[in-house]
């Protein structure tokens, strides 16, 4: 597969149910969203609280593991454990932010 430019989405066009706007991004299998108004110094502190969570000892992220949770859709789940399309992805995976 070649890959070309990353798929950007306005922000104002985030609307659910609208097949049309859905499919590209399932098509990509990620986007940017543009035009948010989000200051970078922001964005630069939660990318750096994303790599401070994945830095802690398995211990403590599996205290939010997704089996846990309420819904089993949220929480911190292994390499290799999240599956698509039967197959296991090779990613570490936290679905919420919570303090630590």
């Amino acid at each position: 597969m070649q890959l070309g430019a990353p798929l950007t989405v306005p922000a104002g066009s985030l609307v659910c149910g609208d097949p049309t706007k859905s499919s590209s991004r399932l098509t990509s299998g990620f986007f940017y969203v543009i035009g948010h108004g989000l200051d970078a110094e922001y964005l630069k502190s939660l990318l750096a609280l994303g790599h401070k969570f994945f830095e802690l000892p398995d211990d403590t992220k599996n205290s939010i593991h997704i089996f846990k949770s309420q819904d089993r859709v949220r929480g911190y789940q292994k390499l290799g454990e999240n599956v698509t399309y039967a197959k296991r992805d090779q990613q570490e995976v936290s679905c919420r932010i919570v303090p630590f």
